[in-house]
């Protein structure tokens, strides 16, 4: 027989096999160089036409999936997803060379029927946000806020950068949280409003700001709480710091914003809604209608204060004080626990026609130098204090009553008598020294134009030594009487001891030793005196006082001297007698005893 070759085999069309033949039953491959020596059968497997979609990233800080070079079958879909890196955005996706801005803002694309080769190329930039405006959820690298503008969180945000707030820049939070490695920074008299109820935090994973970086919050700032519950300052909030405002609107019960022990407000401390419990030290304090303050402990106030009809101020039982360096004011009408109006050359300028309560005390301690002015915000027309009890002391007082009774004001001024219900006092002190008194002793309340009188007696043995009325000398009086008073006085008496004097003297014919006036305080003991006859003498006397003789005594000592005292001696000449005798037959003459001195 003769055997031929198959060059080529045409296929015109498919016919459908009876059986499915699958792929691990086409293991042997034809050879249509062999000759064919019997029936064959051959059976051709088509392949799908591929093409291939090439998926690549410009520049890096983001991801495309799948990438590389991916076949795609002829008529079938592609999708690929384009991913920034943390604080990164799309800023372009090139579909065969063009960007296609729904895949940008979509961060997907999917090629649908491929029939041919495509690229897809994405490339990134920094989410950067900046002016005003709402930040939308995202990651970003920095949001900034400049002078002027005014930046409102959409949602929570994650920063890889910072958060900048520069001074006259607002940014509100709201109750939104901004995450992420970077840092949180303000400057200058910038403005933070804080909704979150931890506040701020200084670290940790609470508060609106959580980001892991520094946390700078500026003592220049101004901080307003914004919240719709309950809330905390936090310890992120500056000890010290400009401005805060209270905006909380929760319901009753809910509004509380609870401040930090000891923070100090330089400039105004403004409730307009909701509830601030504090312990603080304040400048400006302003309540407005729907805001709170409730002490949390006693306060300072170096400005001025107001509080608006409608608002509301709870004391508790602390106190409020006053204690500027210069003019204050207080606007509207407020109960105070303890009212303290701290000492200084200034004026207390009271709303006109408003009451001040003062449930405890109302204390005023100005200087002899430095009066404190009481007066009202419109001339003639007064303001009112209802007040149970006061210590008022140097203080200038005009165009105010008391509406609770009588006030009285020590060292103090009534200015031009224009006062109801002030009872103007002063004080007249009364010292002494030792060993005598001044009654009445201490400090005696003297009504303006009364009298006082005063006793001045030196104790047992004592005598008054000199008194001084204003520090001038009145000489050694045993009372004095103030009159027609119309300032503060003092009087004070110094005092000595009583001495007395002993005078000795001696007759002739002897001494006395000590012979000088000898001075002896009052209860002392003198020093002893002695006595001596000259030669030829004897002591005759010793005479106490000119009447007390106590014979020829040779010494004498004074004790517990109370008087003067004398002491006198006297001597007399020694006598000798001669006693004449004579025997019988004869006579001596005189022959009488003799005496001889």
């Amino acid at each position: 027989s003769r055997r031929r070759h198959t060059r080529y085999i045409s296929v015109t069309g498919v016919q459908t096999c009876a059986l499915p033949i699958s792929d691990s039953g086409l293991t042997t491959a034809f050879n249509f160089a062999t000759a064919i020596t019997a029936d064959t059968t051959v059976y051709a497997k088509w392949n799908t036409a591929g093409h291939t979609v090439t998926a690549s990233v410009s520049g890096g800080n983001g991801t495309i999936s799948p990438s590389g070079a991916v076949t795609v079958n002829d008529g079938a879909d592609q999708a690929f997803a384009i991913t920034p890196d943390a604080g990164f955005k799309i800023a372009s996706v090139l579909v065969d060379g063009t960007n296609n801005a729904g895949a940008v803002a979509a961060g997907a694309y999917t090629f649908s029927g491929v029939t041919a080769d495509h690229t897809i190329v994405a490339s990134f930039v920094q989410n950067n946000f900046s002016g005003s405006g709402t930040v939308p959820s995202g990651s970003y690298t920095n949001i900034s806020v400049g002078n002027g503008e005014t930046v409102t969180l959409g949602a929570n945000v994650t920063v890889v950068g910072c958060v900048t707030v520069d001074g006259g820049g607002t940014l509100d939070m709201g109750g939104y949280v901004i995450s992420g490695p970077g840092c949180f920074t303000t400057t200058g008299a910038s403005t933070i409003k804080i909704g979150s109820p931890a506040g701020i935090t200084s670290s940790g994973a609470s508060g609106n700001v959580q980001v892991t970086g520094t946390r700078t919050y500026n003592a220049d700032a101004d901080y307003v709480y914004n919240g719709t519950s309950n809330q905390a300052v936090g310890n992120g909030l500056p000890s010290e710091i400009a401005n805060l405002t209270i905006d909380n609107s929760g319901a009753d019960g809910s509004n509380t914003v609870t401040g930090n022990s000891g923070q100090k407000i330089n400039g105004t401390l403004t409730i307009h809604d909701g509830v601030y419990s504090s312990h603080s030290d304040y400048n400006n304090v302003v309540i407005n209608n729907g805001g709170t303050l409730d002490l949390a402990g006693a306060i300072t106030v170096s400005g001025n204060w107001t509080l608006d009809a409608g608002g509301t101020f709870t004391p508790h039982n602390f106190g409020v004080t006053f204690d500027g360096v210069g003019d204050q004011a207080l606007n509207g009408s407020t109960s105070f626990y303890d009212l303290t109006i701290a000492p200084g050359t200034r004026t207390i300028a009271f709303e006109a026609a408003k009451t001040q309560t003062v449930t405890n005390a109302l204390s005023v301690s100005g200087a002899a130098s430095n009066l404190v002015s009481l007066r009202s915000s419109t001339s003639g027309n007064a303001l009112s204090l209802a007040v149970p009890a006061t210590t008022v002391n140097y203080l200038d007082v005009k165009d105010s009553n008391a509406t609770a009774g009588q006030i009285t004001a020590l060292h103090s001024v009534n200015s031009l008598n224009n006062n109801a219900n002030w009872l103007f006092n002063y004080t007249l002190a009364a010292s002494s020294g030792a060993n005598g008194s001044v009654t009445p002793a201490g400090n005696t309340t003297v009504a303006y134009g009364g009298s006082q009188n005063y006793t001045i007696v030196g104790a047992t043995g004592y005598h008054v030594l000199d008194v001084l009325i204003d520090l001038v000398s009145a000489g050694a009086v045993s009372s004095y009487n103030f009159t027609n008073v119309s300032q503060d006085h003092t009087i004070s008496a110094s005092f000595a001891i009583n001495t007395y004097t002993i005078t000795p003297t001696a007759s002739t014919g002897g001494s006395i030793s000590p012979n000088t006036v000898q001075t002896v305080n009052h209860g002392a003991n003198s020093v002893t005196f002695t006595i001596a006859p000259a030669t030829g003498y004897d002591i005759a006397d010793m005479v106490i006082d000119g009447s007390t003789h106590l014979g020829p005594v040779t010494s004498y000592q004074f004790t517990s001297v109370t008087s003067n005292h004398t002491i006198d001696a006297s001597f007399s000449q020694q006598q000798f007698t001669i006693t004449p005798l004579a025997t019988t037959n004869g006579s001596i003459t005189p022959n009488t005893p003799q005496t001889v001195l």
